[in-house]
């Protein structure tokens, strides 16, 4: 579907298709927000706390504090799914 797009500054015009805005906004979403890359609000990706956490769960069951499976089986899960992401 096509919509009234405007150039810059409000001039111009031109249809712009709805697609290709969302395919945009996606790789515009794996870029800062998943992989973390050039985000001025963020220096952590998606990938950094997911290690972070399960290295952290791990070292505390190694020093024998209970830890939450859910959460490390979560942390996992997420980071299988990464690659398909990107």
């Amino acid at each position: 579907q096509m919509v009234q797009g405007r150039g810059i500054g409000g001039s111009g015009g031109g249809e712009v298709d709805k697609q290709s805005l969302w395919d945009a906004g996606i790789d515009i979403f794996k870029k800062h927000t998943i992989a973390g890359r050039n985000s001025a609000t963020s220096k952590w990706s998606v990938a950094d706390v997911c290690v972070a956490s399960i290295l952290h769960q791990v070292k505390r069951e190694r020093d024998g504090e209970a830890v939450d499976r859910s959460l490390l089986r979560s942390n996992i899960r997420i980071m299988c799914e990464l690659p398909t992401l990107y």
